[in-house]
């Protein structure tokens, strides 16, 4: 068996929490209505993966300021993904309940994360600002 690298990304709780938020996200997106849901679909969806991958993309920059920018917009894509889930609710593709009960934890418990790693990216492991 083949030994493969894991990458520090890969390492990362929330950036596994936020790969399964996206699985959910996409198989909600597949009961959408063909015709009328297709715009939000899309959106939806992209704004999901975004989370995903600002949070790979940051790994890949020097700590600090820079690093921490892509963390803020995977922050800023995790919002427009719950604004999506809360649009999709206005059309009636999915309960304002369900939103609260299936995806408002996992939105909340990925913006913890995100946060831990975007102050531990500007301040470092010992909490003291650079």
């Amino acid at each position: 068996m083949v030994e493969t690298k894991k990458y520090s990304f890969e390492k990362l709780d929330v950036y596994r929490k936020s790969r399964e938020f996206n699985f959910m996200i996409f198989q909600l997106s597949e009961t959408f209505p063909q015709g009328k849901g297709i715009a939000l679909k899309i959106q939806m969806t992209r704004s999901s993966m975004s989370i995903c991958a600002n949070i790979a993309e940051g790994t890949g920059r020097r700590i600090g300021k820079d690093q921490g920018q892509f963390y803020k917009i995977a922050y800023a894509s995790l919002m427009e993904t719950l604004n999506h889930l809360l649009i999709a609710s206005d059309y009636g593709f999915i309960s304002e309940e369900k939103i609260d009960e299936l995806y408002r934890p996992k939105i909340d418990l990925i913006n913890a994360q995100l946060s831990a790693l975007y102050r531990y990216s500007i301040n470092g492991s010992n909490g003291i600002p650079k």
